[in-house]
């Protein structure tokens, strides 16, 4: 059920008094022009455009840090061969300078990190011992080149700067540093775009993304790779957020659900369309350029963003607003009277007063508000780990890779238009609950699915635990915005998002431990989403209920 239309006084405040223009508040013209008109639905377009890149910003780590099949790799020319041998196969050197092993994927060959010491080899050699090479007890060192598996990667990170054995480790650091950016970067953006604009700042930030994605494709070493990847986290996350921020201030109270369900589609076509874009451009820095390409592009088309009317409204700004939201008319076919005056809301008339000085300190005074933020922060923590975790962990996964990547995202759709149809229906805390034990659910259970080396229902497993905690992102980010109080609800969703960034951080190293055990992450992964399900039944309820104005609100919640 929808709000209830304008009073009969606001739809006068629309006509013009004997004292001159009408004054009237945005809200008031969202309702005569329309909630979601053709004005609003051209803004989206621009914006979605925005986000299908923030998709590949975010995800592209999966395809430029992957890691093919290797091996220890000796040259014809680092060996002096026995006389009277000569043309080699490269297949044969190996067998006689490399010994063979158990891989990381389960498969009988080669070693990864050690080969036989060649200065032996060299001195012991014998026709005789071509045959059985492993006969001989050569000792190991480790190796200094390695053969790669070009037929899924041309290249990559890993295999453009050796990112194995004992440096296997590195690989994680795309992530984590990629993720630190979003953390530190998040809440400056925030700012600056309440300083000088939305538009300025997604305008601006986007092409600096671009730039700084080119920088990326260009690096001349790890370091420089790494700190680049730093950059375009600090920006892209604080980007989307102004992004939804700027969407939402187009949109009436009538259509809340809007901008979230479009970027959040938007975001899936990005992760559907980067599955292509890395399957038909197979080198890494490739990649990158063509991320930065359309990235450019995207932010050409989203030259014809509007301003937010609502922020410069607060700036004081009134006629530049009136002139938005005149074409906004016009656009949409509605009727607007000939003289306006657009003031702010009343609950923005007192920036001075003590609500609007609260800090993510008050959370932590009042037992009620105190227990569900700890509790929304250990969610946040626990899904944000789980849902990066499932979708970088797609490598490890039997199977093709870009097949297993695809429906990582294709599975989201269902969840995002079920839980749509299901939020005012279901009460949040049993959706909350629901998906979240379950998403856990289906983690442990492909656990127990590679320990026993099942491929596919492993893969069935986590696609199974994606749809769940796919939906509990989605629910966490609702319930966190109707249970924190207006008067800290941005600190306190800034705040909740800090430890979403925490576990996007952890992500990575929890994916390493499936180099030392497969079901590593799995187990870990269920553990955290199982635990912090259990935490939700500690949370009220607030479907059907009023949005929290005061800490006091929040309190008797």
């Amino acid at each position: 059920m929808g709000p209830p239309s304008p009073s009969e006084e606001e739809e006068e405040s629309l006509e013009p008094t004997r004292d001159g223009p009408a004054a009237c508040t945005f809200e008031q013209i969202l309702d005569a022009i329309g909630h979601f008109g053709a004005y609003q639905k051209r803004v989206y377009l621009a914006l979605c455009s925005l986000t299908v890149p923030s998709a590949w910003y975010t995800l592209s780590q999966v395809f430029l840090c992957a890691l093919p099949d290797y091996h220890c790799k000796v040259q014809a020319d680092e060996i002096s061969l026995f006389p009277g041998i000569t043309n080699m196969s490269e297949e044969r050197l190996w067998n006689i300078t490399v010994p063979q092993d158990s891989s990381r994927l389960g498969k009988y060959s080669w070693s990864e990190c050690h080969q036989y010491d060649i200065a032996q080899v060299n001195l012991s050699f014998s026709p005789e011992e071509w045959a059985d090479p492993a006969s001989n007890n050569y000792s190991l060192v480790p190796c200094q080149s390695w053969y790669y598996d070009k037929s899924v990667y041309f290249s990559t990170v890993a295999t453009e700067w050796d990112l194995v054995c004992e440096r296997k480790w590195m690989r994680q650091l795309d992530t984590a540093f990629f993720m630190a950016g979003c953390l530190v970067g998040s809440s400056p953006l925030g700012w600056l775009s309440d300083r000088f604009g939305r538009r300025k700042v997604i305008l601006l930030g986007s092409l600096l993304l671009s730039l700084l994605t080119l920088g990326t494709a260009l690096s001349p070493g790890f370091e420089f790779f790494i700190a680049t990847r730093f950059l375009v986290g600090l920006l892209s996350l604080g980007i989307f957020n102004v992004t939804y921020t700027l969407g939402m201030e187009f949109v009436g109270p009538t259509q809340k659900r809007v901008p979230g369900v479009l970027l959040t589609l938007s975001f899936i076509l990005g992760h559907v369309l980067l599955t292509g874009l890395a399957y038909w451009v197979k080198g890494w820095r490739m990649i990158q350029l063509t991320i930065a390409l359309v990235s450019m592009a995207s932010v050409l088309c989203c030259c014809i963003l509007p301003e937010s009317a609502r922020w410069l409204i607060l700036q004081g700004r009134a006629a530049e607003a009136t002139a938005i939201v005149r074409k906004a008319a016009r656009v949409n076919r509605a009727a607007l009277p000939a003289a306006i005056t657009l003031i702010g809301s009343p609950s923005h008339k007192h920036p001075g007063s003590e609500e609007q000085k609260r800090t993510a300190l008050d959370l932590l005074r009042k037992p009620n508000l105190r227990r569900n933020t700890v509790v929304l922060c250990i969610n946040w923590f626990s899904i944000c780990c789980a849902y990066y975790g499932l979708l970088l962990n797609t490598q490890n996964l039997a199977g093709n890779l870009y097949i297993n990547f695809l429906l990582m995202g294709l599975c989201e759709v269902p969840a995002q238009v079920g839980l749509a149809l299901l939020l005012d229906r279901i009460k949040r805390k049993s959706l909350l609950l629901a998906s979240q034990l379950l998403g856990g659910g289906a983690c442990l259970a492909a656990a127990c699915f590679a320990w026993h080396e099942m491929g596919w229902p492993t893969v069935g497993s986590c696609l199974a635990g994606q749809f769940l905690i796919s939906s509990s992102f989605t629910c966490i980010l609702l319930y966190t915005v109707e249970i924190l109080p207006t008067a800290v609800r941005s600190t306190g969703v800034g705040l909740c998002n800090t430890f979403g960034r925490l576990g996007c951080i952890a992500c990575p190293w929890v994916i390493f431990m499936a180099d030392a055990w497969k079901p590593a992450p799995f187990v870990l992964f269920g553990t955290m989403a199982t635990g912090a399900s259990l935490l939700v039944l500690r949370l009220p309820e607030t479907l059907g209920r009023k949005l929290p104005e005061t800490l006091e609100d929040g309190e008797k919640l």
